[in-house]
């Protein structure tokens, strides 16, 4: 989807410090068992994805499908890429792969997590990584030519605020790449903010946030039903 015009960022709603608190422990909570459990280790053969992935015919296990994950995100964007910002770059493995297209010529990943930030620097040095809210993005406006964020926006407190956050970075055409998952209720890492009743109110967010020439497509097939039958 396709930043139109430039703009100053809507004012975000002031949200409770203790929801925000309580969503970061539900969050670390999560993806610390991702991240260093032996067990979720093995399932990614040892790097640092954490992705449900995209599943293909030829994808044989996790890794596999993290990294198409990336491939189909990616080539939704002609040409180059240029200043790259991931939004939720967990181990740092998707900033590499958004390096290893050649297309990029600066990649900031961001992260709620200290803990991952630090990893995600230590296995990706030609990036650069910082720990910061998605919704208060601490970014120049106009600064990036692309956002990318792989499975975590519904995390987020809120999506809304996110995506308007996005948009206000992201210089005029520049484009906003997004894997998520719409919930219909509300859970321990999901705020309520963030539940949807369909892609028709996702789309409603996007372009509420000024985004326009958006492409929404319905993936749960190749995303979440392989991944849980692996």
């Amino acid at each position: 989807m396709t930043r139109s015009m430039p703009g100053a960022a809507p004012a975000t709603p002031a949200a409770s410090e203790d929801r925000r608190a309580g969503l970061g422990r539900a969050l670390d909570a999560i993806y610390r068992d991702v991240a260093r459990a032996p067990g979720w280790r093995a399932m990614y053969r040892g790097t640092g994805w954490m992705n449900v992935g995209f599943w293909e015919e030829g994808t044989h296990d996790l890794p596999d499908a993290c990294a198409a994950l990336f491939t189909r995100m990616l080539d939704r964007v002609p040409g180059p890429l240029g200043r790259v910002l991931e939004v939720a770059c967990g181990l740092g493995d998707g900033a590499a792969a958004i390096l290893d297209t050649g297309r990029a010529s600066m990649v900031t990943g961001v992260n709620i997590l200290p803990a991952q930030i630090e990893t995600a620097a230590r296995r990706t040095p030609a990036a650069s990584f910082a720990a910061m809210d998605a919704s208060r993005l601490a970014i120049a406006s106009g600064s990036i030519d692309t956002v990318v964020c792989a499975e975590a926006a519904m995390h987020f407190d809120t999506r809304a605020d996110f995506f308007r956050e996005a948009f206000r970075v992201l210089r005029p055409g520049g484009r906003l790449v997004v894997a998520d998952c719409i919930t219909r209720r509300a859970a321990g890492a999901i705020p309520a903010g963030n539940v949807l009743s369909g892609i028709p109110a996702y789309l409603g967010l996007l372009l509420r946030a000024g985004f326009r020439s958006v492409r929404l497509d319905e993936v749960t097939g190749q995303t979440w039903l392989p991944y849980i039958a692996h």
